[in-house]
Protein backbone atom coordinates (compact mmCIF):
# COMPACT_ATOMS: atom_id res chain seq x y z
CA UNK A 1 0.00 0.00 0.00
CA UNK A 2 2.65 2.40 1.21
CA UNK A 3 4.53 2.00 -2.32
CA UNK A 4 0.85 2.09 -4.45
CA UNK A 5 0.39 5.48 -2.71
CA UNK A 6 4.03 6.66 -3.11
CA UNK A 7 3.49 5.97 -7.42
CA UNK A 8 0.64 7.65 -7.35
CA UNK A 9 1.90 10.85 -5.87
CA UNK A 10 0.42 11.03 -2.31
CA UNK A 11 4.23 11.72 -0.66
CA UNK A 12 3.53 14.83 1.03
CA UNK A 13 0.22 14.45 1.17
CA UNK A 14 -0.53 14.62 5.43
CA UNK A 15 -4.76 13.27 4.15
CA UNK A 16 -3.00 9.90 3.91
CA UNK A 17 -4.20 8.37 7.34
CA UNK A 18 -3.09 4.79 7.86
CA UNK A 19 -5.68 3.37 9.71
CA UNK A 20 -4.60 1.27 12.94
CA UNK A 21 -0.72 0.89 11.51
CA UNK A 22 1.14 -1.85 13.11
CA UNK A 23 3.86 -2.54 10.43
CA UNK A 24 7.51 -2.72 10.85
CA UNK A 25 9.89 0.30 12.18
CA UNK A 26 11.37 0.59 8.24
CA UNK A 27 7.58 1.25 7.49
CA UNK A 28 6.44 3.29 10.29
CA UNK A 29 9.71 5.50 9.54
CA UNK A 30 8.72 5.38 5.77
CA UNK A 31 4.78 6.64 6.62
CA UNK A 32 6.40 9.13 8.93
CA UNK A 33 8.66 10.61 6.41
CA UNK A 34 6.37 10.57 4.03
CA UNK A 35 4.32 12.94 6.00
CA UNK A 36 1.17 10.90 6.46
CA UNK A 37 -1.09 10.71 9.84
CA UNK A 38 -1.38 7.12 12.05
CA UNK A 39 -4.43 7.19 13.84
CA UNK A 40 -3.96 5.09 17.13
CA UNK A 41 -6.44 2.60 18.30
CA UNK A 42 -7.10 1.41 21.81
CA UNK A 43 -4.11 -1.53 21.86
CA UNK A 44 -1.30 1.36 22.30
CA UNK A 45 -2.53 1.38 26.15
CA UNK A 46 -0.85 -2.56 26.17
CA UNK A 47 1.55 -2.41 22.55
CA UNK A 48 4.66 -1.55 22.91
CA UNK A 49 4.48 -1.59 18.83
CA UNK A 50 1.54 1.48 19.12
CA UNK A 51 3.81 2.96 22.45
CA UNK A 52 6.93 3.60 19.84
CA UNK A 53 4.95 4.85 16.86
CA UNK A 54 3.45 7.43 19.31
CA UNK A 55 6.79 8.41 20.36
CA UNK A 56 8.64 8.45 17.77
CA UNK A 57 5.61 10.16 15.16
CA UNK A 58 5.65 13.97 15.66
CA UNK A 59 1.95 15.05 17.24
CA UNK A 60 0.87 16.34 14.03
CA UNK A 61 0.80 13.41 12.65
CA UNK A 62 -1.36 11.60 15.35
CA UNK A 63 -4.99 10.78 15.32
CA UNK A 64 -7.01 8.82 17.71
CA UNK A 65 -9.53 5.40 16.39
CA UNK A 66 -11.51 2.98 18.08
CA UNK A 67 -11.62 0.57 15.16
CA UNK A 68 -15.32 -0.59 17.18
CA UNK A 69 -15.78 -2.89 17.91
CA UNK A 70 -12.62 -4.85 17.61
CA UNK A 71 -9.02 -4.22 18.77
CA UNK A 72 -10.14 -3.63 22.52
CA UNK A 73 -6.99 -3.32 24.78
CA UNK A 74 -8.31 -5.92 26.58
CA UNK A 75 -10.12 -9.63 24.67
CA UNK A 76 -12.65 -9.55 27.11
CA UNK A 77 -13.53 -5.89 26.28
CA UNK A 78 -15.87 -4.66 23.29
CA UNK A 79 -14.57 -1.82 21.98
CA UNK A 80 -16.06 1.21 21.39
CA UNK A 81 -15.44 5.27 21.21
CA UNK A 82 -15.57 5.77 24.92
CA UNK A 83 -11.97 4.71 24.74
CA UNK A 84 -10.69 7.65 22.97
CA UNK A 85 -9.92 9.55 26.70
CA UNK A 86 -7.81 6.41 27.33
CA UNK A 87 -5.96 6.81 24.52
CA UNK A 88 -5.91 10.86 24.44
CA UNK A 89 -4.63 10.08 27.94
CA UNK A 90 -1.63 7.25 27.02
CA UNK A 91 -0.17 9.59 24.59
CA UNK A 92 -0.37 12.38 26.94
CA UNK A 93 2.14 10.29 29.25
CA UNK A 94 4.08 8.91 26.02
CA UNK A 95 4.31 12.67 24.92
CA UNK A 96 4.85 13.84 28.38
CA UNK A 97 2.03 16.64 27.72
CA UNK A 98 -1.21 17.32 29.71
CA UNK A 99 -4.26 15.54 28.52
CA UNK A 100 -6.02 19.04 27.66
CA UNK A 101 -3.20 19.65 25.27
CA UNK A 102 -2.52 16.24 23.63
CA UNK A 103 -6.85 16.44 22.91
CA UNK A 104 -7.01 20.04 21.85
CA UNK A 105 -3.77 19.12 19.43
CA UNK A 106 -5.34 15.88 18.37
CA UNK A 107 -8.44 17.97 18.12
CA UNK A 108 -6.93 20.42 15.31
CA UNK A 109 -5.06 17.55 13.56
CA UNK A 110 -8.60 15.98 12.16
CA UNK A 111 -9.54 20.06 11.70
CA UNK A 112 -6.70 20.09 9.37
CA UNK A 113 -7.71 16.95 7.56
CA UNK A 114 -11.68 17.13 7.29
CA UNK A 115 -12.01 20.54 6.61
CA UNK A 116 -12.44 21.25 2.82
Amino acid sequence: MIELLEYSGMKNNPKVIMHCFCGRKHLVKRVRDNGWTFSIPGLVLKTQQFQEIVRDTPIEQLLTETDSPHLAPHREERNDPRIIKLIVAKIAEIKELTIEETANLIYRNYQGLFRT
